[in-house]
């Protein structure tokens, strides 16, 4: 593949409309990568207002699953595939001056499982990206150790590549990780099952 085989579109995930035309677009795609996101110091009380708490929700949680709803579809007809959505560490605790980039996450961490416990069936490989602090735009501002957006994609490769369906991209994940998702673990063969002999399963 070359940059002359690569399209870009515009497109806003909190815009069910922008998301309808991308999925009909990009009719060809395998592999969904739900990278988009915001982040603001959110604090639920102390903050002057709700916006940024709502806007964290709306971008983080509900445009994704838009993507997902979108093109599910699409890599089902395609062989299956895969979706991955970027989380956090900020996905398994809160800290108070984050609190609402923490909730949206968090909320993204149910719907990856939730997903990926629908989509299993039509073979499609539901992954969860976990990395602490990355170089990005969105923590240029702060005075903390960073792992380079580089990193993340080549341990997103190996992971793909390995079929994982949890892929700790830094040691700050693997860190904070290691005991939370192996409890997971134990429990999600539970939630697995209950869907499949679900009537939901059988639509």
């Amino acid at each position: 593949m070359t940059t002359s085989d690569v399209i870009p579109i515009q497109l806003d995930i909190t815009s069910a409309d922008q998301v309808a035309l991308a999925a009909v677009r990009c009719a060809d795609v395998n592999i969904l990568i739900n990278n988009a996101g915001i982040g603001a110091p959110t604090a639920f009380i102390a903050s002057p207002d709700l916006h940024d708490v709502k806007a964290s929700m709306d971008t983080n949680y509900f445009g994704t699953i838009n993507m997902c709803r979108a093109f599910a579809p699409v890599l089902k007809r395609n062989g299956g595939g895969a979706l991955v959505n970027m989380l956090s560490v900020a996905s398994w605790s809160t800290q108070a001056f984050i609190a609402g980039y923490s909730a949206s996450k968090m909320a993204e961490l149910a719907l990856t499982r939730g997903v990926r416990i629908e989509l299993r069936s039509q073979g499609t490989l539901v992954v969860g990206l976990y990395a602490g602090f990355v170089d990005t735009d969105m923590t240029k501002n702060l005075a903390v150790p960073k792992v380079r957006p580089e990193e993340i994609a080549a341990a997103l490769i190996s992971g793909l590549l390995a079929g994982a369906e949890d892929i700790l991209a830094d040691e700050r994940s693997r860190e904070v990780a290691t005991k939370l998702v192996k409890e997971y673990k134990l429990r999600e063969a539970i939630n697995q099952k209950a869907w499949d002999d679900s009537p939901y399963a059988k639509q």
